[in-house]
């Protein structure tokens, strides 16, 4: 399958470089590349000056490091960036050979399969905001020169020419600069700044291109009466209109095709692709459309009527039926003429996406609430706007899965007028309520500060977030840092003899030298190699007599060294190395002299009265201070290391426990894909606590850290134990990412599916 891709692809260049374009067009394209290569050459020319000023007015030494920072960069990528953008355009003009290209924008129409949405992240918002803000601006502002050269050059090339695939619209410009921009790494403040700019000197050059283009096309013979022919029938068009009685506004709700065309989508009958293949499977007496006497009400009538249900709706409890059911029962009431099967189609398709969204409980009651207000002011903008199905970057789209996915950090229980997004998200509802139109423009700005108020709250919840996840892994660093030193020193000494002196070196003062080799151990490794090598020496000499006066030197200087780089306690470090000095020159003495004893036996249960038996067979080492008997040899039973920080005792009982058991692998599966950012909810917690937030993972041992919305800690689980909670349903993972967006591909998928069923 993939071979085949491939093949198609190359298959599909070779069709464009093999493309023989007309002089018209060429003349068109190297006319169309001086201009914008100069236009661009403008706006690096004013960079300096510009980022010198916003500089100059920082408000901070870092926001002036910024400005400084992106003005070098883009100085650095200016040749790069020419050339990029130069050659983009070139292959603009060139894909036009291909009949199957559709421009820049073609991923935002899923023209085989309308469940196959294509959904996009929400990085880079405002700039995709400023972006689409300038292609909005010229296409308004030169929608006739834009219309003619449409169909100039969709004359003479073998593509289908609309707005999103004209080389010289502000689409394929947008789409050209912002390929080009992808590598320069500044920061959004910057990037807007650079955008600013381009709109002023590369975008406003847009409409005197579009003149000179059409006038050096109609030189070349190219349609060269279609402008006269476009007057006479706008002439024609006015005196029927006048001779009716009535003037009516082509719109797209009228299948103007040359509208459609300007606006980028191929439409049929007035609304979006999907809606028109949707149809066939909606629009059916299955489906619970019935045609009556075929009678149907207008598109106006229809706005009209969604306008005057709005307030009502906002305040009501709803009807069973939803936004379908309540549309049909006032059109039943008014005993006028129904839903025509477009209209039924688009009614149908948002009920059934606002349902599924409902049903599926993710957002709690309040906010669930707000979004059922919004459901009759968003259905009034599709019916006006029929471009929402067929682009993910529409802002009422954009508004729709910014809410969602706030929303869906808050638990049952949350007053929603207490919390600032909460309030935000009301009034929002409010103002698509009470706006019987609301533009494009006015959309965007509601997105804009709707993003704005979000990301503050968003950046309070990471710092919070950040500082837990810090503590968390400073703490897992130290037990780790304990569990290390522990396991060294039992593998070393565990069920061994070793004189209480030792014993007591090992416990309280070397056990410290190797935690802070362990916590340094990324940066210096070789502190740690040290630590362990001089605890072996001494624990050698412990065995071996045959010790020299340079070897005990060496190593009670080694010792010492260590300690004070750890600040010990300069008094109990003396005692220490004069006792641990005398320990190995007694043993030393006590070698040579084969008749006498090493140290002192530890008596077995054998010799003692049965009252002390029990206590022989089961030693315990203590040491608070060196014993009186410091050379006097014990059996060890543990080692009880004193370590700075807190040990996790009870949490690694739990860590035991619960390795015991085994996760499937599906919950091990959807473990893999909990990464940061997912929420989740609880069901064995309170209700308070019940929806949480992956602040992040500790790796290793792979510590999951749960927050709520504000960026408090809630719970810490280890990854078995999580999937363990995954698999016993006692942990669900929410689905928290274009809501929206991923509903109605659901929605679309489950129509088609029952559609082929029947």
């Amino acid at each position: 399958m993939m071979n085949e891709r491939l093949k198609l692809v190359e298959a599909e260049k070779m069709k464009a470089r093999g493309f023989e374009m007309p002089e018209s067009l060429r003349q068109l394209r190297d006319h169309a590349k001086v201009v914008l290569d100069q236009r661009l050459a403008e706006v690096f020319d004013h960079v300096d000056d510009t980022f010198f000023d916003l500089a100059d007015r920082a408000a901070s030494n870092g926001e002036q490091a910024t400005y400084f920072d992106a003005m070098r960069l883009i100085r650095l990528q200016r040749k790069s960036i020419e050339h990029k953008f130069s050659q983009a355009i070139d292959n603009s003009f060139q894909r036009l050979g291909n009949r199957g290209y559709r421009g820049a924008s073609q991923r935002a129409v899923a023209t085989e399969s309308p469940a196959g949405l294509t959904l996009v992240e929400n990085e880079d918002l405002e700039e995709m905001i400023a972006m689409d803000s300038m292609v909005s601006k010229v296409a308004k502002r030169h929608k006739y020169d834009l219309r003619l050269l449409v169909m100039r050059i969709n004359s003479i090339v073998p593509s289908d020419v609309t707005a999103i695939n004209n080389p010289l619209g502000p689409e394929i410009i947008c789409e050209s600069l912002r390929q080009t921009l992808l590598e320069l790494e500044i920061d959004i403040r910057s990037k807007l700044v650079l955008l600013k700019l381009i709109d002023r000197h590369v975008m406003d050059a847009v409409g005197p291109l579009l003149i000179e283009g059409n006038r050096l096309l109609r030189k070349f013979g190219v349609l060269p009466e279609l402008e006269k022919q476009q007057a006479k029938k706008a002439i024609n068009s006015s005196q029927s209109a006048q001779a009716g009685g009535t003037a009516k506004k082509p719109d797209y709700h009228e299948g103007n095709p040359a509208f459609a065309k300007q606006h980028g989508a191929e439409r049929a009958g007035g609304h979006s692709q999907l809606i028109s293949q949707l149809q066939e499977f909606l629009g059916q007496p299955d489906y619970g459309y019935t045609s009556g006497s075929g009678a149907s009400i207008s598109q106006d009538q229809l706005v009209s009527l969604v306008s005057g249900l709005q307030r009502e709706w906002g305040e009501s409890n709803h009807s069973e039926g939803g936004l379908l059911g309540l549309i049909e029962e006032r059109l039943q009431q008014q005993g006028g003429p129904g839903l025509g099967r477009q209209d039924y189609s688009v009614v149908s398709l948002l009920d059934q996406l606002f349902s599924r969204m409902r049903s599926e409980n993710h957002i709690s009651g309040g906010f669930s609430r707000e979004l059922r207000k919004l459901e009759l002011p968003l259905l009034r903008i599709v019916l006006q706007d029929p471009s929402f199905f067929d682009k993910e970057k529409h802002p009422a789209r954009r508004l729709i899965n910014e809410i969602t996915q706030v929303a869906i950090g808050f638990p049952e229980d949350v007053d929603i007028n207490s919390d600032p997004v909460g309030r935000a998200i009301s009034e929002i509802a409010q103002k698509l309520s009470a706006e019987e139109t609301m533009g494009t423009e006015a959309l965007k700005q509601l997105l804009l500060d709707f993003i704005q108020l979000t990301e503050k709250e968003r950046r309070k919840a990471l710092m919070m977030e950040q500082r837990v996840i810090e503590k968390a892994a400073a703490s897992e660093k130290v037990n780790q840092a304990h569990q290390l030193v522990d396991k060294t020193l039992n593998e070393r000494m565990q069920g061994k003899s070793f004189p209480r002196l030792l014993v007591h070196f090992a416990e309280k003062a070397w056990c410290r030298v190797m935690f802070m080799a362990c916590l340094k151990a990324e940066e210096s490794p070789e502190q740690w190699t040290t630590a362990v090598e001089i605890l072996d020496r001494v624990l050698a000499h412990a065995d071996d007599g045959e010790v020299s006066d340079d070897d005990v030197k060496s190593l009670l200087a080694a010792i010492q060294e260590h300690l004070e780089d750890i600040a010990y306690e300069s008094y109990d470090l003396g005692r220490l190395i004069i006792r641990l000095e005398e320990y190995f020159h007694r043993n030393k003495a006590e070698n040579e002299k084969p008749e006498e004893s090493v140290g002192r036996a530890e008596p077995t249960a054998q010799d003692l009265p049965a009252s002390q038996a029990k206590e022989v067979a089961e030693p315990k080492v203590q040491t608070i201070v060196v014993s009186n008997k410091p050379h006097e040899t014990v059996v060890i039973r543990k080692i009880k290391t004193d370590m700075p920080g807190h040990r996790k005792l009870e949490e690694d009982a739990v860590t035991e426990s619960d390795e015991a058991v085994n996760p499937d692998e599906e919950s091990l599966k959807a473990l893999n894909s909990l990464c940061r950012g997912a929420w989740v909810d609880f069901l064995d917690q309170t209700s308070s606590n019940k929806r949480c937030k992956v602040a992040g993972v500790i790796s290793p041992p792979g510590i999951y850290i749960f927050v709520n919305r504000q960026g408090t800690k809630v719970a810490e689980m280890n990854r078995n134990r999580t999937a363990i909670s995954i698999q016993n349903k006692n942990l669900v993972v929410l689905d928290n990412s274009h809501l929206f967006d991923n509903t109605l591909e659901r929605v679309i998928k489950d129509i088609r599916t029952s559609r082929q069923a029947h």
